[in-house]
């Protein structure tokens, strides 16, 4: 590879069965846009330059973005009922989860305890961006210990991508 400005670096001969052996790979850190030209010389000695100028883009990663469709706000349950919550996550280059995070304000214990959404990726024609549909059927009569009428849960959606990145949800 020839970058621009001159740098050059070597592409390394593959290795494994034949067809790998027949290719040639560079890898390099992306840290700022850049262009550049490649040649190939081959076992005889013959080599072939490209006839067009190659570039990459460096683009910032962003952190995972939330839409929450339902529920959309304050909700009302008995304690015996199910919440259920069906969001849209996004990112720029993979979302490794998503999590409903609530609180118990009236439950003697009352640390932040997490539920995993379900992903479901949608068959996009390109993997970027990363676009989730999650869901997840919150049973209140499930929790230990049991709901009491009146009680007040707070929630939030919590998403992180491949990269460690967080966004929460608005409620």
């Amino acid at each position: 590879l020839t970058w621009q400005g001159g740098g050059q670096q070597d592409l390394l001969a593959g290795k494994g069965d034949e067809k790998q052996k027949k290719s040639a790979a560079a890898s390099f850190d992306v840290t700022a846009d850049a262009s550049y030209n490649f040649s190939v010389v081959d076992v005889r000695n013959q080599r072939v330059d490209s006839s067009w100028v190659s570039s990459v883009r460096a683009m910032k990663d962003a952190p995972p973005t939330i839409t929450v469709k339902f529920p959309t706000g304050s909700v009302l349950a008995t304690p015996l009922g199910e919440v259920n919550f069906e969001i849209e996550a996004a990112d720029d280059w993979g979302l490794a989860s998503a999590e409903l995070v609530y609180e118990r304000l009236q439950c003697p214990d009352t640390s932040l305890k997490r539920l995993p959404l379900r992903l479901t990726r949608a068959v996009a024609a390109k993997p970027y961006p990363d676009v989730v549909q999650a869901t997840l059927r919150f049973a209140l009569e499930e929790l230990v210990p049991k709901v009491m009428p009146q009680e007040i849960i707070n929630y939030y959606i919590e998403a992180v991508d491949r990269k460690g990145q967080k966004t929460v949800s608005e409620y």
